[in-house]
């Protein structure tokens, strides 16, 4: 938490440590905290924009691992950065998004942080004026969970929903639907590596060809896919395996 008691220089050198460790082992979930914590520190030393980049790939992370936590403070770490690079609306919307979030778990905001809460809520309202800030929290409020983070991400609200399951022409290996079916169980990254015999980070690897194959960007889709597929033309598998 040093970077939330005044010395966020002193928790650059550990959480990137602890990042690069994470993504050599394959290990997601902490990776994103880590990350998040890094985008954090970034931020409170000044590189507003760097930090926006660490905290969405912490988030592009957590949906993929299903974390409804993380994502929840991530979205509300994206809300803070915004006021603060003078983007009032966009921070109004997260802040309503992120509240919303915390509300369907239930889950609180972490007391060291509710200082940057306060701050951001303030300058968005004071930039925006009253009644624009409460439309973009009510706005916020309302968007779907998959909306809440494609906003965050500044995504498409639909982007990778219909293309690819109503295209035949989609090849994925035999490993990669093996892959798909264990997503569409339920299974981690690390679950699916120990039924099919494999790394991690190969799991990772083929869950992320799976997606960028089919223009996916949540495991939810994922699952969504396999399931539709006998009730349609099934995706082609190829000989060759990745």
């Amino acid at each position: 938490m040093r970077a939330f008691i005044g010395n966020p220089a002193a928790a650059l050198a550990p959480l990137r440590e602890c990042a690069d460790c994470c993504r050599e082992r394959g290990e997601r979930w902490n990776r994103s905290y880590a990350l998040w914590g890094l985008g954090l520190a970034t931020w409170l030393l000044g590189d507003a924009e760097h930090a926006d980049e660490l905290v969405r790939t912490a988030l592009r992370i957590k949906r993929e691992v299903g974390d409804q936590v993380g994502s929840a403070l991530c979205v509300e770490a994206l809300a803070w950065i915004a006021a603060s690079r003078r983007r009032p609306a966009r921070a109004a919307i997260l802040l309503g998004a992120a509240a919303s979030a915390r509300e369907a778990i239930p889950a609180a905001l972490p007391t060291p942080l509710w200082a940057h809460h306060e701050a951001a809520h303030t300058t968005a309202g004071r930039m925006l004026g009253h009644d624009a800030f409460a439309a973009g929290l009510a706005r916020g409020r309302a968007l779907s969970p998959p909306r809440r983070v494609a906003a965050a991400l500044k995504e498409p609200a639909t982007a990778g929903q219909a293309s690819a399951v109503q295209d035949p022409r989609i090849r994925l290996t035999a490993r990669e639907m093996e892959a798909a079916a264990l997503v569409a169980e339920g299974l981690s990254n690390k679950e699916i590596a120990g039924r099919m015999v494999i790394s991690p980070r190969t799991a990772e690897t083929h869950v992320q060809h799976i997606m960028d194959k089919l223009g996916f960007t949540a495991r939810s889709q994922i699952a969504a896919w396999c399931a539709g597929r006998r009730t349609r033309r099934p995706a082609r598998v190829t000989d060759k395996d990745t």
